[in-house]
């Protein structure tokens, strides 16, 4: 009965402070409301790597109010957990502004005297090449889990001296840093880990990103630190591969001029997939973990991801996880509008590369909207990547070459249920993506008189899959 050009309705305070008295007026209509409905319950798609394959989602509207929605991809990290991308102002932000002063040098043994922003929320990022970050205390972060390598890795604290570092150290696998590939790092005495040589000998721990060197960094707590510390004998730094990992393990780790047991031990664990990891064992309750910095920076000091500078944050059995999420599945749009009885289609780009390790990739497709009841709407999507093998289309047998044993192996698996070609795809010589009596036919046709090749349909010469 409200439906009339003459309703009004007004809000009104009685209060007698004006400025003081704030009113929040929240979830009115003054419309039908829509009714929203979307095809399916969810998307699965299995992919080779390198491939891509595309699904349509319908969103309809049966009600008689307009549709309004907005999409959100909610990635989920390798361990199951979620990892929602914050919108601004839900996470720290990458790098801040400083004075000019906490640029400055000072003397050995004396810290700048500055305290640095608190850090309130369990993730931050991104910054401009997409790294974020997120820590143990999020209820969908990282769990703490301490790789020790005392017994697999190299102990390198003989070479370590007093402001100094060593290296360069072969990592056993190639490692993508901000969209570069190192295989091997240089270490620190200060707390910081480089893939670069330039000033790894720093002792004063800079905001992130700084320009001056050293830059290409991972700063797990850079501090003016000292591994020959008379006070404190029983300093480690091992490192080794462990898996599919490389470990910097600091244990019982002294700062300069450390009182008796001010040590702390802590890692840095980089993943082949291009994810990094900090870990904090335990930190003395003397160590001065205030005047340190925390995070990551790319080679050019023009970018980086600032966990912490010159604050209270560290603590024992803190894990803290860097990673850049790939986006496995891109929207042609990720809002609209749907009148009253109308749909719109969203066209899903399911998306690999060959460097995309193969494993399940899940995430959650949320829909906020505007109708009453089902905002918001979530829907599951997985992708199951498979490990690309190259392959020659005809060679079944695997022997690099087409001929009569292909021809034999492809008719057995067909007709008797003979062994299964490897990679199966090998043995689609027509490319319609199943492996039956035509393929048979087509690759006999080649051998025998003279045929189309294999994978060649139109007799080009060249093949159409």
């Amino acid at each position: 009965d409200a439906h009339h050009s003459s309703l009004q309705i007004r809000f009104r305070t009685y209060g007698s402070n004006v400025g003081e008295d704030n009113w929040y007026v929240d979830n009115i209509r003054v419309d039908y409301p829509p009714s929203m409905a979307v095809s399916g319950d969810g998307m699965t798609e299995t992919l080779v790597q390198g491939d891509s394959a595309i699904h349509n989602m319908v969103i309809e509207n049966s009600g008689q109010g307009g549709l309004i929605y907005q999409i959100d991809l909610v990635p989920h990290l390798r361990n199951g957990a979620a990892f929602a991308k914050p919108a601004e102002g839900q996470a720290e932000p990458a790098s801040r502004d400083y004075p000019e002063s906490v640029y400055e040098d000072v003397p050995k043994g004396e810290d700048i005297q500055y305290t640095g922003y608190p850090v309130t929320r369990d993730m931050g990022g991104p910054d401009n090449f997409g790294y974020y970050w997120v820590d143990s205390d999020d209820p969908n972060g990282p769990a703490f889990n301490w790789v020790d390598v005392s017994s697999t890795g190299t102990d390198y604290i003989g070479d370590m001296d007093d402001d100094n570092y060593i290296g360069p150290i072969p990592l056993g696998f190639d490692f993508v840093y901000y969209g570069v590939t190192y295989n091997e790092i240089y270490i620190g005495s200060n707390g910081i880990v480089g893939f670069t040589e330039a000033s790894m000998s720093a002792r004063i721990p800079r905001p992130i990103p700084t320009a001056t060197q050293p830059n290409a960094i991972l700063s797990l707590l850079w501090d003016d630190l000292n591994p020959t510390d008379s006070d404190n004998p029983g300093a480690h730094l091992y490192a080794g591969q462990s898996g599919d990992m490389f470990v910097i393990q600091l244990v019982d780790y002294p700062e300069y001029r450390a009182d008796p047991g001010d040590v702390f031990s802590g890692e840095i664990i980089l993943y082949q997939d291009g994810r990094i990891k900090y870990q904090y064992q335990s930190i003395a309750s003397g160590f001065d973990k205030l005047s340190c910095t925390v995070g990551i920076e790319n080679v050019y000091g023009d970018d980086g991801l600032e966990v912490a500078y010159s604050t209270d944050y560290l603590k024992d059995n803190l894990a803290i996880e860097f990673f850049k999420p790939y986006d496995w599945m891109v929207l042609n749009k990720l809002e609209g509008e749907v009148a009253p009885g109308e749909a719109d289609t969203v066209e899903c780009l399911f998306r690999t590369t060959l460097d995309l390790e193969p494993a399940t990739y899940t995430a959650d497709m949320i829909l906020n909207n505007n109708d009453p009841v089902n905002d918001p709407m979530t829907m599951g999507m997985e992708l199951n990547v498979l490990e690309f093998i190259p392959y020659v289309c005809g060679d079944a047998d695997g022997s690099e070459a087409v001929n009569v044993s292909d021809a034999v192996m492809i008719v057995n698996y067909i007709f008797i249920s003979g062994p299964a070609p490897d990679p199966i795809e090998a043995a689609d010589t027509n490319c319609d993506a199943a492996v039956n009596v035509s393929d048979a036919v087509k690759i006999i046709n080649y051998i025998f008189i003279g045929g189309d090749a294999p994978c060649d349909n139109d007799g080009d010469g060249q093949p159409d899959c």
